[in-house]
């Protein structure tokens, strides 16, 4: 129940933009597309199927989709300069999470 609720509050823009870009986003997000990148590489080097390496670096999309709706969904209700730049940053992310 607690994660149904967290991934509500995220996907409704209910919680603080502060913790969803940086903690979220820029940290966890991160990390995790970081470990399925690394993963997906290991798995070329070890010539395993080309569709698996794939698949896993493409395993965290859905993640990321739903980190990139939240921080645009904090930043509607928060306003200002801010919450616009953290759009703008949240874009760049998803484009180089999902391509790099």
């Amino acid at each position: 129940m607690m994660l149904k609720q967290w991934i509500l509050s995220r996907w409704r823009g209910n919680a603080p933009l502060g913790t969803v870009f940086w903690h979220d986003m820029m940290f966890v997000g991160t990390l995790i597309n970081a470990a399925t990148t690394l993963g997906a590489v290991g798995l070329l080097a070890l010539e395993a199927p080309t569709a698996l390496a794939i698949f896993i670096f493409l395993l965290p999309l859905p993640w990321n989709l739903l980190l990139f709706f939240s921080v645009w969904r904090s930043a509607v209700r928060t306003g200002g300069f801010t919450a616009t730049a953290a759009q703008m940053a949240a874009t760049i992310w998803l484009i180089a999470a999902t391509t790099l």
